[in-house]
């Protein structure tokens, strides 16, 4: 049986190195914090996975989490807080096969009559929001849900199925995580059991971007802010120099990204919003994409544009309404902030450029 130990690594008054175990934390004490650290930190599951439900009614059962990772892919999570058996395995199966046969539309309905319980941050409007995130990539929302199994630990027989289903195609993973104490201090570990396969399907997304752009348009002719909406979206797109996307309540300012199996992808940076609570301004939101290349940028705006809120959700990092009138004051410290965004998704594209071209003059070499 595996097991997973965690070491205190310390210096004393010569700078000898000392290990000290750390205790092992039982799994009855661990199961109370592991759902509810879950929810509040996702990147624990994964990084950038964003959670849209929880508990959410599947057939005649709840699924656990609900969530859309980096890439949009849709993916299940199940929480066992025990042991994962082949009872585990059955489940997500079932809940996979349940939302995989849904069209994008009615995935869209049950996700918005479940919005915002549980901890979870609202979406009013699943389809939109996704497509904000992911710009053009319904076709990836349309695939079968990835599925994730999540426990204290597993047995073999669990692990064997898995490991069988994803030899052949299926996206099935196994997470496990071990909790520690020292102290007052709490560790968690985790322990990915399986690999995702890259199998890919294709399916059709139902949409098309003229005709979110009609109705993007014709909502804000009548918050009587079409002029003003136009303006803004030339103007951060001219900062950007990125991809401009038509959501039905918002533009989406997208840059060129790589996914989980290198290949290229769009990911949303900044998005303007009409504001249905105030019909006559706008609303510039940030991703968290932006704050992982660009915080300090970030911060100094912050800092000369008071009013604008930080950490708003889970997906939105910055949110600053847009008037006519604040728009001579706020626009330029706007262009810096975006200018800076895409200088450092430069930065980061070369680095990872450069660090692929070693790599591969490495492999080469061999």
């Amino acid at each position: 049986m595996k097991r997973t130990q965690l070491w205190s690594v310390t210096k004393d008054g010569k700078g000898k190195l000392t290990a000290k175990t750390v205790e092992a934390m039982g799994s009855t004490e661990t199961e109370k914090r592991l759902e509810e650290l879950l929810v509040s930190s996702p990147a624990l599951l994964a990084n950038d996975m964003y959670l849209v439900s929880r508990q959410l009614p599947v057939g005649a059962d709840f699924l656990d989490l609900l969530g859309v990772d980096q890439d949009g892919r849709l993916v299940i999570y199940e929480i066992k807080k025990e042991k994962l058996t082949r009872s585990a395995v059955s489940q997500v199966l079932d809940y996979a096969s349940f939302l995989g046969a849904l069209e994008n539309k009615d995935l869209a309905r049950l996700i918005d009559g479940n919005a915002g319980q549980h901890g979870i941050d609202k979406i009013t409007d699943f389809l939109d929001w996704y497509d904000k995130q992911f710009p053009g990539s319904r076709d990836t929302l349309s695939k079968p849900p990835r599925m994730v199994l999540v426990g204290l630990g597993v047995d073999d027989r669990a692990r064997r199925i898995v490991d069988f289903m994803a030899s052949f195609g299926l996206d099935i993973q196994l997470l496990v995580f071990h909790a520690f104490k020292e102290g007052d201090r709490v560790f968690f570990a985790r322990q990915v059991e399986s690999a995702l396969s890259d199998k890919k399907q294709a399916a059709s997304s139902g949409y098309t971007k003229d005709g979110n752009k009609r109705l993007l348009l014709a909502t804000a002719r009548s918050y009587k802010v079409e002029g003003f909406l136009d303006k803004v979206a030339q103007f951060v797109n001219a900062a950007l120099g990125g991809y401009q996307w038509p959501g039905k309540t918002a533009y989406s300012f997208s840059l060129e990204d790589r996914t989980s199996e290198d290949k290229p992808t769009l990911h949303s940076y900044v998005a303007i919003y009409l504001n249905s609570a105030k019909p006559n301004t706008l609303l510039l939101q940030l991703t968290p994409r932006a704050k992982e290349i660009a915080e300090d940028a970030i911060k100094r705006f912050c800092a000369a544009v008071p009013r604008a809120e930080a950490n708003k959700t889970s997906w939105v990092i910055l949110e600053l309404e847009l008037s006519e009138q604040n728009w001579p004051t706020d626009s330029p410290h706007i262009k810096d902030l975006v200018q800076s965004i895409k200088a450092k998704w430069e930065e980061k594209r070369k680095a990872s450029d450069s660090s692929t071209g070693d790599e591969t003059s490495k492999n080469a070499a061999k």
